[in-house]
């Protein structure tokens, strides 16, 4: 996957708030479009960013030992599943109801700051 340095990261590890998920871990929710950071970040213009999920990491298993597999987001909107060497067709309420969400990854919009 191309990263490139205006999409932000986010970890997304079930320690903040939100819903209860599976084993007692925190489900936290986020936006899959138009993620804004003003309060954190505002430009000379008074604007702030917005960004798009564009990838998500999952780990399932234990700080020892597990499995991680990967959600991806195609050029023309499309989501991909990541699973070692399988890739599978996906949709995007599947990729955000993960329980097991680590890392997010944003992608600034075009009609944003770039």
């Amino acid at each position: 996957m191309d990263r490139d340095a205006d999409g932000p990261c986010e970890e997304a590890d079930g320690g903040g708030a939100g819903e209860e998920g599976a084993a007692g871990k925190a489900r936290v929710v986020y936006p899959s479009e138009g993620l804004t950071l003003d309060t954190l970040v505002t430009q000379e213009d008074g604007c702030s960013p917005v960004y798009d999920l564009v990838s998500v990491c999952i780990h399932q298993g234990t700080t020892s030992s597990g499995h991680y597999t990967a959600y991806s987001r195609s050029g023309s909107g499309g989501w991909w599943l990541w699973d070692d060497t399988n890739l599978q067709a996906s949709q995007l309420n599947q990729v955000v109801s993960q329980p097991d969400a680590h890392l997010l990854f944003y992608q600034a919009t075009h009609d944003s700051y770039v």
